[in-house]
This record gives structure tokens, sequence and C-alpha cells, in this order.
């Protein structure tokens, strides 16, 4: 019966000391390197958003001047596939 409480104890000792030690990595804040990579990412977004935004437009306006000076072919192509 001693020995069974002493066990006891023991484990829930070792359980305490082994919560303390690693909650302190468990809840530990962004390292410099996370937070490095997280602005790097960022800036790449960025860069990405600014270039896709110029060919959007790009593409746009050349649908609309292929729209625009057509010839009329594409209902007879239309009529044609149907």
């Amino acid at each position: 019966m001693k020995q069974k409480k002493f066990l006891l104890l023991y484990i829930g000792f070792l359980s305490i000391v082994f919560f303390c030690m690693f909650s302190n990595i468990c809840f530990a804040a962004d390292p410099k390197l996370v937070t490095t990579i997280t602005g790097a990412f960022s800036k790449v977004k960025g860069y990405i958003v600014k270039i896709a935004t110029s060919f959007v437009a790009v593409a746009v306006a050349t649908g609309l001047l292929m729209r625009k000076f057509s010839l009329g072919d594409e209902k007879k192509s239309i009529e044609r596939t149907i």
C-alpha cells in the first residue's frame, strides 16, 4: 500500500515537472526566423499582385480590342460549329 502511494506520488510529480518543462516550448512566441520568413512571403505576395494586375489589364484590353475590331466572323463561325 505504501509503495502504491509512493508510485502514484512519483508519477504525479514527474508529470508536473514535464508539464512545466515543455510548456515553455509549446506556448512560445514566434521566433525571429518565422517572423522574417512571414515578412518575406508578404512582400512576395505584394509583388505578385502588382504583376498580376497589369497582366489582367492587358488581357481585358486585348479582348475588348479583338471584339471591337472583328469583322463579324464570330457569328458565322459559331453557326458553323452548331
